[in-house]
């Protein structure tokens, strides 16, 4: 295991996993920017609102077919994702939001901007997780890329307390889950022969029943003048 901060290894995750974007607004530079300085490979794309870094998110994922990430600050800048989350889980869209959150030690507290992230989360997405301990950050983001891309896609969010982003800890080596985009593929690879042959059987049944109004017609052309 390697001495890292939380959102240094969060960094690591996203860039194992070929993310190339990263949209939204930073707060303290501690929280995620900061860790994103020495990946060049990722590129922070800075936003005037949340709801604006989970809107362009949203059209990658949509566009690219993969998962894309996002970050929101706490209280305000999460709630401000609200409503573009909602578009995201209607338009199952494979997006990543990402979040500081308050720190454990004085949750519940009433904390500056302190806010229930994740019940306010919870209805707007496919999987909702906060991180109370750094060793949990390979399992959480794992889980987070398979349920965001598995299935019937949709978004997910997850926050990260102050604590468990800005200190350094022994967090174990992330293991990137291959099957998961071999599977993808060869879905993929089966649906578009699957659908090119069912548009092509439609075409045929749609012309066949075309030709058989088109003949009944020209058939009953005087019938159906003489009726009118």
């Amino acid at each position: 295991m390697t001495q890292l901060t939380g959102w240094q290894a969060v960094v690591d995750i996203l860039k194992a996993e070929g993310v190339k974007y990263l949209s939204g607004i930073p707060t303290s530079a501690a929280d995620l920017y900061d860790a994103l300085y020495d990946v060049p490979e990722i590129q922070p794309i800075l936003v005037r609102h949340e709801g604006a870094g989970l809107a362009l998110a949203m059209g990658y994922a949509l566009a690219a077919n993969q998962p894309a990430v996002c970050f929101a600050g706490s209280g305000p800048g999460v709630a401000n994702l609200a409503p573009v989350m909602l578009e995201a889980l209607a338009t199952c869209a494979p997006v990543i939001a990402l979040a500081s959150a308050t720190s454990g030690q004085i949750e519940g507290m009433g904390a500056f901007q302190e806010t229930d992230q994740i019940g306010m989360m919870k209805p707007l997405t496919k999987w909702a997780a906060h991180v109370p301990h750094a060793e949990k950050i390979p399992w959480v983001m794992r889980r987070a890329f398979s349920l965001a891309s598995g299935g019937q896609p949709g978004p997910i969010f997850v926050e990260l307390p102050k604590e468990v982003g800005r200190q350094a800890y022994d967090i174990p080596e992330y293991i990137l889950f291959l099957l998961r985009n071999i599977h993808a593929v060869a879905l993929m690879g089966l649906r578009i022969p699957m659908r090119a042959t069912q548009i092509s059987i439609r075409m045929t049944a749609h012309k066949s029943i075309g030709n058989a109004v088109l003949a009944n017609a020209v058939n009953n052309e005087p019938q159906i003048f003489l009726d009118g």
